[in-house]
């Protein structure tokens, strides 16, 4: 499997939007939070410039967006099209970006109704603290 990672253009927000509202209209509502289409564009572009797209094997399948510092690396968003879910591509791109901040210990959030905590979890996430919604983890390394 071959993952690429290209930097979102400011031509790829319907893209990353349709996406965004596909997968989390789902697991937001099941918490109770209802998102109209102008909160979820308000979401996506908070932080824009760190999302990429993400294909495999040259196939766009998804997108994810972090930012990494000398201190952290912040996961903030990972979503992979439905049709390609439970493929191991989520998993396999969480390893890649994993990898190459090896150093620094990462850390992000899961809606608590959101079935991805279990991949984190089984990637050596922990979670630390939690919030209404959310569940906040963090891998530690050495």
């Amino acid at each position: 499997m071959e993952i690429t990672l290209k930097r979102a253009l400011e031509s790829d927000k319907p893209y990353i939007l349709s996406l965004r509202e596909e997968t989390m209209t789902e697991h937001l509502e099941r918490l109770g939070i209802f998102l109209c289409h102008e909160a979820h564009l308000s979401r996506l572009e908070e932080y824009y410039h760190y999302a990429n797209l993400i294909f495999i094997d040259g196939k766009k399948v998804g997108c994810i967006r972090y930012r990494a510092t000398v201190h952290h690396l912040e996961i903030m968003q990972l979503q992979i099209v439905p049709k390609h879910q439970n493929k191991g591509i989520g998993a396999a791109v969480l390893k890649f970006i994993l990898n190459s901040y090896s150093t620094i210990p990462a850390h992000l959030s899961v809606l608590k109704e959101n079935p991805a905590q279990r991949l984190y979890h089984k990637l050596g996430f922990q979670t630390y603290s939690e919030d209404e919604f959310e569940y906040h983890m963090v891998l530690k390394r050495a």
